[in-house]
């Protein structure tokens, strides 16, 4: 009798929130973002960008955002939203030599006139996202496993860059607009994750998932595409009425 008690119990929040067609998400997520650079022609390749290309490290990327979900059938929903998406890299570390303050260095002890500093730019690119998915569930599961695919236009808001000196901010510019840049980027993405039910409208997620921006992030000859890949969390809130539609439920109910 516990057995079937315990069933039930499992059983109760998955049907629940399955009823719904149509639902709410709050998420975000955290990430490591980089590029890709390809030549067009042999100038490009010999280009400076080509040159550093190999000393550029990747940076944390962060976006946060709402999606709206809307099940075409018992397993497949269509997700769109808006999302405010933050991309970059880091350049490579240089050393420079520095005329000092004399009058902070002679109280630390340091009276010579120049010192050898380590030097770093750090680009972040800002995106609002559009994302235009698919998802499939696997139903019948307290713990639902789910797949997504789809394509996001990403519309470009402004470019900042971050002058970093021995590690600390030295100087920080924004460039609102820049003719160097596409204005619109198509970015491709794929993840898998989990739902975990909280009760008939709550529900919470998580997924690990990899983007790509299909097209040519500038209009220069190089072709240059971002990509990034982390983890999103989020909660998921149920809309409206329930579908009249019966759910299955015999994977569930046979113990």
């Amino acid at each position: 009798m516990k057995k079937y008690l315990v069933y039930l119990f499992l059983w109760i929040p998955v049907v629940g929130f399955g009823q719904f067609k149509s639902s709410i998400d709050f998420v975000g997520g955290i990430g490591y973002s980089y590029r890709l650079l390809d030549s067009k022609a042999t100038a490009a390749s010999l280009s400076p960008r080509f040159e550093n290309r190999e000393k550029e490290v990747g940076k944390i990327s962060h976006r946060y955002g709402m999606n709206f979900n809307h099940r075409i059938s018992y397993n497949i929903y269509f997700k769109t939203g808006v999302r405010y998406a933050k991309v970059g890299y880091k350049s490579e570390v240089k050393k420079f030599l520095f005329a000092n303050d004399l009058q902070n260095d002679i109280a630390s002890g340091d009276t010579g006139f120049f010192s050898i500093r380590d030097f770093q730019e750090n680009y972040s690119y800002t995106f609002w996202e559009i994302p235009l998915m698919i998802r499939y569930e696997f139903k019948n599961q307290h713990f639902t496993p789910f797949f997504e695919i789809g394509l996001s236009p990403n519309f470009y808001v402004n470019t900042k860059t971050q002058q970093l000196l021995d590690e600390e901010t030295f100087g920080t510019f924004t460039n609102e607009t820049s003719d160097n840049i596409s204005t619109i980027s198509m970015v491709g993405s794929l993840s898998f994750g989990l739902n975990y039910p909280l009760n008939r409208h709550f529900q919470l997620f998580t997924q690990p998932i990899i983007r790509y921006h299909l097209t040519n992030f500038t209009k220069n000859i190089e072709q240059e595409n971002l990509y990034n890949f982390g983890i999103e969390i989020g909660v998921r809130v149920a809309l409206g009425t329930r579908s009249k539609k019966p759910l299955k439920t015999s994977a569930v109910s046979n113990p």
